[in-house]
């Protein structure tokens, strides 16, 4: 057993090192990106690995003088070096925001009960159909009309599919909201254009179909994440009235979207993990010094008015493919614009990666969802008390 010893401990030290460094160095490849999510946001399960390492090398090295002991005990506590960071820094952020985190939570996950789910087709195309899951509350006995959330998923524009956080959804209706999660145009490309009709057009299908679903049409917001962030930010920004339903809305929620497209393409987060540049390409069909008009118009920052609608913003430190600069920028501009500033919020958690609200329990999400909650409450509830009672 005293054999084998140095070896168990230095394997456990050197797995643990391996995934936690990769919360603080760039990924040299997509695959090691999304090693890093997994690494920050499940950090304290690393730091565990870490400190068997320790002990282990440690008991090595007492009775062996093993220098394979002590090396191990050496890279567990680097390890444990690089593990803290998730929980110190989301300590700190909690802490200034007033939030408390669950470390249960945060091990043991939490119970919740499933909505009721059913897909529709909210538009068409002569060579496509678009469809939408609404997310409803199984108990459908009160008659005061509810706030909707419109989703948006994420996917460089060019992939993923709706309901792809499908927790978020059941917690959002468990919070008193009616969610929409919505496909979107993904190809031929440029669809940038395509893409954020989409959006609007699923609001203004959800304000036409309010009584079916006990929807308040003047309380919906839409939240979207990465490419969804910035289709959200777009289409909200750029709704104009409309008869006989328009597509403006109460609130939008981004999740680390890009939000200022020529920026992005001059300041490409890391190219090793994703070419930014081939991406906006596509999306809008050039570059900036060609299309220059084109980016401008896709960029939410250039298309904010005064009547902005109540903006929530959150992005990680850490994010290698979309760089929170983006939501920095976005945040001072609607300072700047904005008749009502104290209706927007960014947050920024230090430690976070892109994706990181994947881990619906961690650090991140739990401090993201207390916030949002205040901040919909706010920018929705009022709206539902002033509005008469569904017939």
């Amino acid at each position: 057993m005293h054999l084998a010893r140095p070896s168990i401990a230095l394997s456990c030290s050197l797995l643990a090192l391996f995934f936690t460094m990769w919360i603080l160095v760039p990924a040299p490849l997509t695959v090691i990106w999304l090693v890093s999510v997994i690494s920050s946001e499940w950090s304290l399960f690393f730091g565990l690995l870490a400190l068997i390492g320790i002990v282990l090398g440690w008991l090595a090295n007492r009775k062996q003088r093993s220098r394979a002991g002590t090396f191990a005990a050496a890279c567990g506590m680097l390890a444990m070096v690089f593990m803290s960071y998730p929980l110190v820094t989301s300590l700190s952020v909690a802490d200034n925001n007033d939030v408390s985190l669950s470390l249960k939570r945060y091990v043991l996950g939490s119970a919740y009960e499933k909505a009721a789910i059913q897909s529709y087709s909210y538009t068409a195309t002569a060579t496509d159909t678009f469809f939408l899951d609404a997310y409803q509350p199984n108990d459908v006995s009160s008659h005061v009309p509810k706030p909707a959330i419109v989703v948006i998923h994420g996917g460089g524009w060019s992939s993923g599919t709706r309901s792809d956080f499908p927790r978020w959804n059941h917690w959002l209706v468990e919070s008193g909201y009616v969610v929409f999660d919505i496909d979107y145009q993904l190809a031929p490309q440029p669809n940038w254009q395509a893409a954020t009709a989409n959006v609007q057009d699923a609001v203004k299908w959800i304000k036409a179909h309010a009584d079916s679903f006990n929807v308040n049409p003047n309380s919906i917001a839409l939240m979207g994440r990465s490419a969804g962030a910035h289709l959200a930010l777009l289409a909200g920004y750029t709704a104009r009235p409309e008869a006989p339903y328009d597509a403006r809305v109460a609130a939008i929620v981004g999740f680390y979207g890009p939000t200022d497209l020529r920026w992005g393409y001059e300041n490409p987060a890391n190219r090793r993990v994703i070419d930014g540049k081939a991406t906006l390409r596509s999306f809008t069909g050039g570059t900036p010094n060609y299309i220059p008009e084109i980016y401008q118009q896709a960029s939410p920052i250039h298309q904010i008015r005064s009547d902005a609608p109540a903006t929530f913003l959150v992005h990680g430190r850490q994010d290698q493919l979309v760089r929170s600069q983006h939501t920095a920028k976005l945040y001072r501009r609607l300072q700047l614009r904005s008749r009502e500033p104290a209706t927007h919020q960014a947050l920024f958690l230090p430690y976070a990666q892109h994706g990181f609200d994947y881990n619906f329990n961690g650090w991140g999400s739990q401090i993201t969802q207390a916030l949002l909650t205040t901040h919909l409450q706010q920018a929705l509830t009022p709206r539902v008390s002033r509005a008469a009672p569904a017939p």
